[in-house]
């Protein structure tokens, strides 16, 4: 059985000046697009690295139509791969480096009219100085429909 589905990918890089967006007075997330991540803490040994964080986003008004979460997550760069949150919507992985790591993020959600969206983004940060809180840029999008 042949399915067709249409498959857009766009890649973006997002800028304050290209999508900076109103937002009520009452809330502390900047008007460009990034995720709030708080509480971040990774320890490293010779078998590798564990990190644990807190994240979370408020809904978005863009087209892309992001739903508000708050998650927890953590994980293992010896996975190897991106790593399901307690909220599975939200994955992440750490790459450790000298003297800094790279928190690799993932969103993805269905929207009511069927299109699924992955919402990615990635900061790098020195290590030490735990617990850490710092927002990570959204940079990449890609959908399913």
């Amino acid at each position: 059985m042949k399915t067709s589905s249409l498959l857009l990918t766009i890649t973006a890089l997002f800028t304050s000046t290209s999508l900076a967006l109103p937002s009520p007075s009452s809330t502390s997330y900047p008007t460009t697009s990034s995720w709030r991540v708080s509480n971040y803490t990774e320890g490293c040994s010779p078998g590798g690295c564990v990190y644990s964080f807190d994240i979370a986003s408020p809904s978005t008004p863009s087209s892309f139509k992001e739903p508000a979460f708050l998650t927890t997550c953590t994980g293992t760069n010896v996975a190897g791969h991106m790593q399901p949150c307690q909220n599975p919507s939200i994955t992440a992985n750490s790459l450790p480096g000298p003297g800094k790591f790279t928190l690799v993020i993932q969103h993805e959600w269905t929207t009511e009219d069927g299109v699924t969206y992955f919402l990615g983004g990635n900061r790098t940060v020195e290590i030490g100085g735990y617990p850490k809180g710092f927002l990570v840029e959204q940079t990449q999008v890609s959908a399913i429909a």
